[in-house]
């Protein structure tokens, strides 16, 4: 038998990453049916690795300035340590 957090999963997944109204998704025996099986490890992978292209946008952006600021602290710190050394 499917897990039912998997099926609470799958909706939360797909009302909140891809905006679809809750309403419009298949009832929970017909999720379950979906997650039984080899389907529940196949769903559970998609849960996790599967983001909608505007979430992907911001995760990139956020990556690219997490490396600015990672190269500034760098800067600073080496411009801090040769300070020291003088």
């Amino acid at each position: 038998m499917a897990d039912r957090n998997l099926v609470k999963e799958l909706k939360r997944w797909a009302t909140e990453e891809f905006y679809l109204p809750p309403d419009i998704l298949p009832n929970d025996s017909n999720l379950k049916t979906l997650c039984a099986g080899t389907g529940k490890s196949i769903w559970k992978y998609i849960i996790q690795h599967v983001f909608h292209q505007r979430n992907v946008r911001i995760m990139r952006g956020n990556l690219q300035w997490y490396k600015v600021i990672q190269d500034k602290e760098l800067v600073q710190t080496k411009g801090q340590s040769e300070a020291a050394k003088r």
